[in-house]
């Protein structure tokens, strides 16, 4: 017949284990069931212990674990406001491209007209494109003749007998020049009145 009685050793090992389990959760339960005070500090802060404050100028309210739970202790607090928020990066300038080329498309260099009664159209290119604010000018033998203009295509009036030199310009919104095209040459000639009326 088989013996069901444990041995000494064994009733002391389930003896120990017992004893340990129940150790642990009477900390448990001490640790968990600790009360938590709530005090008012003189300069208005709030402070959470374990324990009320011994100052009789000082009163201290007991609290669930509810609301410190959702506050937290002082040095939660402070951790979270002692957090730096993201530093704010300004957004990055654009890079300003700059112009490659002004030229004249029109007219051609060493072109030569023939009575066009001083009225010349000039017609322009930039590359890549003309910027906000700025404009285009053509110059006639140095002086402005047109412009400032932000279309591309400028009339220009004086131009008469004789051989004329033309420049382009993009001026900025303070006037000042930008890039400048290569100059061309052209030739007016202009059939003199007398002429004309002695053909007559």
């Amino acid at each position: 017949m088989q013996n069901n009685r444990h041995t000494p050793t064994t009733c002391n090992a389930y003896s120990l284990a017992t004893c340990f389990c129940l150790i642990l959760a009477l900390c448990y339960s001490n640790s968990s069931q600790a009360d938590i005070y709530k005090t008012t500090l003189p300069d208005g802060s709030i402070k959470y212990s374990d324990a009320p404050e011994d100052n009789h100028n000082l009163s201290s309210k007991k609290v669930d674990e509810t609301e410190v739970t959702s506050v937290g202790f002082p040095e939660q607090q402070k951790a979270k406001q002692d957090r730096k928020k993201p530093t704010e990066q300004p957004a990055p300038k654009l890079k300003e491209i700059p112009y490659n080329q002004l030229n004249i498309d029109y007219p051609l260099d060493g072109e030569i007209f023939h009575n066009i009664g001083g009225e010349l159209t000039v017609n322009l290119s930039i590359t890549p494109w003309l910027k906000k604010g700025h404009k285009y000018v053509v110059r006639l033998d140095g002086s402005i003749a047109g412009g400032p203009s932000s279309r591309n295509s400028i009339a220009i009036s004086n131009v008469y007998r004789g051989e004329h030199t033309l420049t382009a310009e993009i001026i900025n919104q303070q006037g000042k020049r930008v890039i400048s095209s290569k100059p061309i040459k052209i030739v007016v000639h202009q059939r003199s009145a007398i002429k004309a009326n002695i053909e007559k």
